[in-house]
């Protein structure tokens, strides 16, 4: 077994403990299906993007454990050793915190203050869900229900359009090697026309680097 598969994504374990505790539903392939993480393993830059899938929104801070807004907990701390935790808050006494970490699943551990400062690399991760719905307002019987397909493809129609020119964009650059190789034996071979040539072949780099970029966005988005 590789090391990667054997160590816990501890930042991916940390974003399904705070979805849970909001009742929010997220798994493991969801939240990273597509993002490009280092080393198997979500970034605090990717965390975003992640619980965002669960309809969170999330922001990275960097203040030490006293400065820690107790009304946003559970908060993910960043732990040395490019590890972290879930604080769900302080005992009465306010010298322990009640942790989670992803080695233990969900389960809730004991730490003195001293111990996790000690441990603590500086830097919070808040998650909240972006909408609570009340079900005994009004407003929410007059949500316009959409259709499971059209509806789903409607609300991104930006992105599939940015992606549908891109593909029609790599299809058409892929006839630009064709015509190049052909023009060359056709017109610029027969008469030596050397000038000819740099000019295609500047045009045809041109073509083949957009290729590349449109390609690697296209498989990005």
């Amino acid at each position: 077994m590789s090391s990667a598969a054997a160590t816990p994504d501890t930042l991916l374990e940390c974003l399904l403990v705070v979805v849970h505790a909001h009742g929010g539903t997220l798994s493991r392939q969801g939240a990273i299906d597509g993002l490009p993480l280092v080393n198997n393993r979500l970034t605090p830059s990717l965390f975003r993007r992640a619980a965002k899938r669960a309809g969170f929104t999330s922001n990275v801070v960097r203040k030490p454990l006293d400065g820690l807004n107790t009304a946003l907990f559970p908060a993910v701390l960043l732990l040395n050793d490019d590890e972290a935790c879930v604080l769900l808050g302080w005992t009465g006494d306010g010298q322990t915190a009640r942790l989670v970490f992803p080695e233990l699943g969900e389960a809730e551990a004991l730490l003195s203050r001293d111990e996790l400062a000690a441990r603590y690399a500086g830097f919070a991760i808040f998650a909240r869900p972006q909408f609570r719905f009340d079900a005994r307002t009004p407003e929410v019987g007059q949500v316009k229900q959409r259709h499971w397909f059209w509806g789903t493809l409607a609300e991104n129609k930006l992105l599939y359009r940015d992606v549908m020119l891109a593909a029609f964009m790599v299809n058409l650059f892929a006839i630009a090697l064709p015509l190049f190789t052909m023009n060359v034996y056709d017109r610029v071979v027969p008469n030596h026309a050397i000038e000819t040539l740099w000019m295609l072949a500047g045009g045809v780099m041109i073509v083949l680097v957009a290729d590349v970029a449109l390609r690697t966005m296209r498989g990005y988005f």
